[in-house]
């Protein structure tokens, strides 16, 4: 199976998405399950500055999934989920220096 997807990944077999909007979408589709992966990542670890730099680049991964989606509702969120990790971790690194 893997041979298989090595092979697939050969530059030669990249034409083989109908055109380049398939491959954008795959793209974006891939950018946000690991958006998704690192905030699920995020909420099982202890560490509260591990906890929120994953939480931001999930936030900004899912971000650029909900821009290319368009979405009026998750772009919003994900902003604001975004900004309230950094705040967050801006909090935490100046109580603990």
């Amino acid at each position: 199976m893997l041979l298989r997807l090595l092979m697939f990944l050969k530059p030669k077999n990249l034409t083989n998405f109908r055109n380049l909007s398939d491959l954008k979408r795959m793209i974006f589709k891939i950018l946000g399950a690991f958006g998704l992966l690192f905030i699920t990542y995020g909420v099982i670890t202890r560490k509260a500055m591990t906890r929120n730099m994953v939480f931001i680049i999930g936030g900004l991964l899912l971000l650029a999934y909900s821009s290319y989606l368009r979405d009026p509702i998750f772009i919003p969120l994900q902003i604001i989920f975004t900004l309230a990790s950094i705040y967050e971790l801006f909090l935490i690194k100046k109580t603990s220096s």
